[in-house]
């Protein structure tokens, strides 16, 4: 009698799915409370990394990032400190424009959210960064740089982050951190090899 009564239960159900039927798949909905997660433009953009050696035992590390798909994507408007220099491991320095993850220095509830700029279908952002530096700059700020990034052979990897919606001013009032980090997609180039002095 019970399994009779769910059976009649079941079928009811597909019943009211009007248009769909019993075996449609539910669609996805884009919730916007979650942050920048529309889906992916079905081209990846790209990043190119190429280190220039100076005659001062410096290194010249610039890049391109060019947006290969047919839609417009978004990247970290920080034009006045990206791109920033990471330490990955203890001989790689990573050349970043993104955003990255926080640590010790900053607590994620207070952390300042960026706002993105455009990089229409074909175009393409450069930037560069004079290695080595005695200080490095991230997304949180400014400090020394570990000896093992200042001589010898090192490696160099070039990365960007990217979002497929802006953030814009009224995003970064409702939008928490966590939610703005885990949407960006990253790429990268590399490693590089770099001997310095």
């Amino acid at each position: 009698m019970i399994f009779r009564h769910l059976i009649e239960m079941m079928i009811a159900w597909c019943v009211m799915q009007v248009g769909s039927g019993c075996s449609a798949a539910s669609e996805g909905l884009y919730n916007t409370t979650e942050g920048p997660t529309h889906a992916s433009p079905t081209t990846s953009p790209e990043i190119r990394c190429n280190i220039i050696p100076g005659k001062d035992g410096s290194s010249l590390i610039a890049y391109e990032i060019s947006n290969l798909s047919a839609d417009t994507i978004h990247i970290i408007n920080d034009n006045k400190n990206a791109p920033y220099q990471l330490m990955r491991n203890s001989d790689t320095l990573v050349i970043f424009h993104g955003l990255h993850a926080h640590d010790s220095r900053a607590l994620p509830h207070i952390i300042e959210i960026p706002t993105t700029r455009s990089l229409r279908p074909g175009e393409i952002l450069s930037g560069k960064t004079v290695w080595p530096m005695r200080a490095m700059r991230d997304y949180y700020g400014g400090h020394g740089t570990p000896v093992s990034l200042l001589h010898g052979a090192i490696k160099v990897r070039c990365e960007a982050g990217w979002w497929s919606v802006p953030i814009t001013e009224a995003d970064r009032a409702r939008l928490l951190f966590p939610q703005v980090l885990a949407s960006q997609h990253i790429i990268g180039y590399g490693p590089l090899e770099l001997l310095l002095p």
